[in-house]
């Protein structure tokens, strides 16, 4: 086929493409009358701030140690169905969690992670929120059962579908243990969060994370999320 004929043959498949009734009666490319726009300048990535310095890590983790055995539970996970943290024949899930009520014991740790979550969104993500209508999570991933939490997001189905943002904070040195990264996906890269002792990673509760399996030692860390209004 020579140039005359490929010219012509473009020629053709242009005047295909695009009726030429469709194409005289078109006035604008894209469609958005209907759309009241405000541009939050929203950024879709994870924050890391400082929360507790060691003093108040030690306090945290002594007052979860007064309460005893009694409050651990094993860590469960949406949908489970075989037992904690199995779901559909597959362990998603090893930890121990204890849950933690707003009493006026402990409301300055409310306090203090309420402040930085307030900071962060301000800030980045501007998101509306009611406030904090779960209470706190500890939870302990001992590496003699190599402790994990498999790939999840925070926000599902029921009593979760109202929440927002999500902070996970390092109670432990990260000298003390070996394994148990905080990890995101963020499209196609795997991003791992810094384990600093005391810093909190702030986040939005539909991205998807992980804990990876502890190998050494034992991850401990206080886990809360934050409500909100539907998104809009």
């Amino acid at each position: 086929m020579g140039d005359k004929e490929i010219t012509q043959l473009n020629s053709i498949l242009e005047d295909l493409s695009i009726p030429p009734s469709m194409s005289e009666n078109r006035v604008c490319e894209t469609y958005a009358d209907f759309i009241d726009y405000k541009d939050n300048d929203v950024k879709f990535t994870w924050f890391q701030k400082k929360v507790f310095d060691e003093g108040e890590c030690d306090k945290i983790v002594d007052y979860v140690t007064s309460l005893g055995t009694n409050v651990r539970q094993e860590g469960t996970t949406l949908g489970d169905t075989l037992g904690a943290g199995v779901v559909g024949n597959r362990v998603w899930r090893k930890s121990v969690l204890v849950f933690l009520p707003k009493t006026e014991a402990f409301m300055w740790v409310y306090k203090k992670i309420g402040e930085t979550i307030k900071d962060i969104n301000n800030q980045h993500y501007k998101f509306d929120l009611y406030g904090m209508m779960e209470d706190l999570q500890y939870g302990e991933y001992d590496s003699s059962y190599k402790g994990f939490y498999d790939w999840h997001m925070d926000l599902g189905r029921g009593s979760i579908n109202k929440r927002k943002l999500s902070i996970s904070i390092q109670l432990s040195d990260e000298d003390d243990y070996e394994g148990g990264e905080l990890q995101f996906q963020i499209g196609r890269n795997i991003e791992s969060a810094a384990k600093a002792r005391g810093s909190g990673v702030v986040f939005p509760s539909f991205f998807c994370h992980r804990v990876t399996p502890v190998t050494k030692g034992i991850r401990k860390s206080l886990v809360l999320w934050v409500s909100g209004p539907t998104f809009r």
